[in-house]
């Protein structure tokens, strides 16, 4: 019996030598891991460190070239005709230079006023609230959380100040409250895809927001890069441009909105352009269809007199329009691999949310939209066509400046969402 139980004993204190061994193994594989872990953490900090660097020295050269090509500038008035023509090339190059660190140094002032932003976000989702949380997380602002409307009651009564406020559609009903306790923070109303289910809301709603994102609740990529960017344009007062939306120095194209004659030759290079770049022929009709719409609107909707009143909305579509230079606005459209965007801006800001909200009610409930719709401006015509031919739509209104309307076009048709209403945004100045 002694020796079964020294046998039975023996066999225990190898099996035990054995887990321990293997205990010890996975010990040191979690610390080799960790140790990967910490390294790769400080090779972000320090890639971080190095692009912060990096692009203050460029703001800086910015800052030191731009007063030079100003006094060049002057100089060169002042000079004889003769010696113009030898600086001319380098007052060209320098001019070149400026423009070309433009961009550079309006994103790093952008990122470094995000980082003394405060930002509530007021969404019940866990999983939305997991992607804002990674939109925003890199970005340097201080997030505060309140996933129900007792949380949110209690953060207005708090006294806490914010710079930026996302309020998802669930919680809407404390906008009034909202804007009473913080008047003036800015203030997002994030929907869902599903436009007529929004719609009420965003009518109730309509006289105290200004921003408007709706999104795809499975579409998680295209919502982190969408908040990202919506926090960038508020907190930036910079709402327009195509290029916020795609991946950074995308080289855009632009062509000028002088006539309506002009139209067809204006989509026809744009098509070839993203034939050249490998965009599928689907895409590029969808995105023919979208300019066509939007170069109508702008040259016939949205020119306005001194009164405000249309210039050309009453006179039909076949008849010739030449628009003066104060009239003309910009057609431009750009490939980044992931998405292709066509837009079309004017001078007037004429369009308003009522009148989006006016005719996407119309379009969904499936009566005709008035062609005469008072006011109507910028992106009135063929709204539904706009909408249902692209994966969003973007409208920025400056009132009484500037309209843009931008399309865009997911590149990868396994990331479609079936069953989903298109996404719209809306942000005015």
């Amino acid at each position: 019996m002694n020796a079964t139980l020294d046998s039975k004993v023996k066999d225990r204190t190898v099996a035990l030598e054995k887990k321990t061994e293997e205990l010890a193994r996975s010990y040191n594989d979690l610390e080799f891991q960790n140790s990967e872990l910490l390294a790769s953490h400080r090779k972000i900090e320090e890639l971080y460190s190095s692009k912060d660097m990096t692009f203050k020295k460029l703001n800086d050269l910015y800052t030191s070239l731009l007063p030079l090509t100003q006094s060049l500038d002057t100089i060169m008035r002042s000079l004889p005709a003769d010696i113009q023509a030898g600086v001319k090339g380098t007052q060209t190059q320098l001019e070149h230079s400026v423009k070309m660190l433009l961009p550079m140094t309006q994103l790093y002032s952008t990122e470094q006023a995000m980082r003394s932003q405060r930002v509530l976000l007021a969404e019940p989702d866990r999983r939305q609230q997991a992607i804002a949380k990674m939109a925003l997380g890199g970005t340097g602002v201080t997030l505060d959380i309140a996933d129900s409307l007792e949380e949110l009651k209690a953060v207005l009564a708090s006294g806490k100040m914010f710079d930026l406020a996302f309020i998802s559609s669930e919680l809407s009903e404390l906008i009034p409250q909202f804007r009473k306790s913080l008047p003036i923070t800015k203030l997002v109303f994030m929907g869902t895809s599903n436009v007529p289910a929004e719609l009420p809301k965003l009518k109730a709603h309509a006289p105290l927001i200004s921003n408007i994102v709706t999104r795809h609740p499975e579409d998680r990529t295209f919502t982190v890069k969408n908040v990202a960017t919506t926090l960038n344009k508020v907190i930036s007062r910079d709402i327009f441009g195509l290029e916020k939306y795609m991946i950074w120095g995308v080289e855009v194209q632009e062509r000028s909105v002088v006539a309506s004659g002009q139209r067809a030759k204006s989509i026809e290079e744009m098509q070839e352009y993203f034939s050249k770049l490998g965009v599928r022929n689907t895409i590029s009709d969808r995105a023919a269809l979208v300019s066509e719409e939007l170069l109508m609107n702008a040259i016939y909707d949205a020119p306005l007199n001194e009164d405000g009143k249309a210039l050309y909305n009453h006179l039909p579509r076949t008849t010739a329009v030449e628009l003066d230079v104060t009239q003309q606005g910009m057609f431009r459209y750009a490939v980044d691999g992931m998405l292709a965007s066509v837009s079309v801006s004017d001078p007037f800001g004429g369009f308003r949310m009522q009148i989006l909200f006016d005719y996407l009610e119309r379009n969904y409930s499936g009566t005709s939209a008035d062609p005469q719709l008072a006011g109507k401006g910028g992106a009135g015509r063929g709204l539904h066509l706009i909408t249902e031919n692209s994966d969003l739509v973007v409208f920025n209104v400056k009132s009484g400046v500037q309209t843009e309307v931008i399309a865009f076009f997911n590149l990868d048709p396994k990331s479609k969402v079936d069953g989903l209403n298109p996404s719209f945004h809306f942000f005015q100045e």
